[in-house]
């Protein structure tokens, strides 16, 4: 029989926030009766994620066109307001504060950018390189290099930005 082995991390971890669409609140009995959100589609623990918006994650399905990006450590949580309810009360992706969850990112880094001031639009997953001595960045097929945020034209904005990216394009 054959033994399955991971070994090593796939690159840098960070933190992004959670699109886990629409909250139902659940009565369940723990200690006494409590209500809680339960999630339309959750992320887990080692559950692989896909960039979907700046900074921010859905679990992976080969069903949507969507850049995979990276694999969850530990379980999203909370940051600050959790949502409340009454049981079978239902909310909307977008009206409550997102969890937030690590993730194991499959680049080699990531970093801050400046883009140039006259910069194309940059969307999340597209490449970015590097366009002159003063070390600012425009969109550039073939880099290797993400956009994990967006940026208007000609906003010269600081973006995040993995480099060395080896994840897939599911689409």
């Amino acid at each position: 029989m054959a033994e399955l082995y991971n070994y090593g991390k796939f690159g840098p971890r960070l933190t992004f926030e959670c699109n886990e669409g629409q909250i139902t609140f659940r009565k369940i009995e723990v200690h006494g009766a409590i209500v809680g959100p339960t999630f339309a589609n959750p992320i887990r623990d080692k559950d692989e994620v896909c960039l979907i918006d700046d900074m921010t994650v859905d679990k992976a399905d080969p069903a949507n066109d969507r850049l995979l990006i990276g694999e969850a450590i530990g379980n999203p949580e909370f940051k600050g307001t959790h949502p409340t309810g009454e049981d079978g009360d239902t909310t909307g992706w977008g009206d409550y504060d997102p969890r937030h969850v690590t993730v194991e990112l499959r680049g080699a880094k990531v970093k801050m950018v400046k883009l140039i001031d006259n910069n194309t639009e940059v969307t999340i997953g597209l490449e970015v390189g590097l366009e002159n001595d003063d070390g600012e960045y425009d969109v550039e097929a073939g880099t290797g290099n993400i956009a994990l945020q967006t940026a208007d034209i000609n906003s010269g904005d600081t973006i995040a930005v993995l480099f060395g990216f080896y994840g897939e394009d599911l689409s």
